[in-house]
């Protein structure tokens, strides 16, 4: 809780964990799809400011309770874009507990790993093509890091009118994002950062996700466009490689220093 409210905090907003009652009324919680009214949305948006979200303090909670938090009526909270890469921290956790020095974690997508493989080698670790899932169109080589991804293949609906709709949204509208970004990944020590942090990049698009990166400086990240680019930070340069295809030698590449 604390985590996804200080990021939402440095992110103005950009990765909020309040929006569910907006996720819910599209259907992304529950299946049943559709494009609710306009004053629908605008109503539940007064239902999702983050900063209302109180933490409670801990020492005066029961025992039983770790933590707790203290929503206003109505509001409801929703760790979903942090819950994969927080269960792979606890993952790795325990192995290292247990000695184990080489390993790679594949969490629905999320990958985490220990170490450098048992050659001594760095993992290779595959981006997926946006547009064809079934695909890898580039791969960076890692070691103890996190690498995670968000894009606009992973759950979406076409609406009535043909339009598809991700499963990512942008708090400000109420709607899912419409920008050029058509993934982005993070990379870092921590799987709940990254998890958090490949939302909060494709919400933002490229130009203030750099911003980020260069305000944060302590993560890497690759940003795939609509546009056929892709945008990977300067520290992971050598570790970065496009996949040999026609299919992809349109893209350009761009470091960002």
């Amino acid at each position: 809780a604390e985590f996804s409210l200080n990021i939402a905090t440095v992110t103005d907003g950009a990765l909020n964990p309040c929006l569910y009652p907006i996720i819910r009324e599209w259907g992304f919680r529950t299946g049943e799809y559709k494009v609710p009214e306009e004053s629908v949305i605008n109503s539940l948006l007064t239902k999702t400011d983050y900063t209302k979200v109180k933490i409670l303090d801990e020492q005066n909670m029961p025992l039983q309770i770790v933590a707790s938090i203290q929503l206003e009526k109505d509001m409801m909270i929703d760790f979903g874009a942090v819950g994969k890469g927080y269960a792979g921290d606890e993952a790795i956790k325990v192995l290292k507990e247990f000695g184990i020095k080489s390993a790679l974690l594949d969490l629905g997508g999320n990958i985490q790993v220990i170490g450098k493989k048992p050659d001594g080698s760095d993992w290779t670790v595959g981006i997926k093509d946006p547009l064809d899932k079934e695909s890898v169109i580039c791969s960076v080589q890692v070691n103890d890091k996190a690498v995670i991804t968000s894009a606009s293949y992973e759950r979406y609906f076409e609406g009535p009118d043909g339009h598809k709709y991700i499963h990512i949204f942008d708090g400000t509208t109420g709607c899912p994002v419409e920008n050029e970004m058509l993934s982005t990944t993070a990379i870092a020590s921590s799987g709940t950062y990254c998890d958090g942090l490949s939302t909060t990049l494709y919400v933002l698009g490229v130009e203030k996700s750099i911003d980020f990166w260069k305000k944060q400086n302590d993560f890497d990240f690759i940003l795939i466009t609509k546009n056929k680019e892709i945008y990977i930070s300067k520290n992971i340069q050598n570790k970065f490689s496009l996949i040999d295809s026609n299919n992809y030698k349109e893209y350009v590449i761009k470091i960002v220093k």
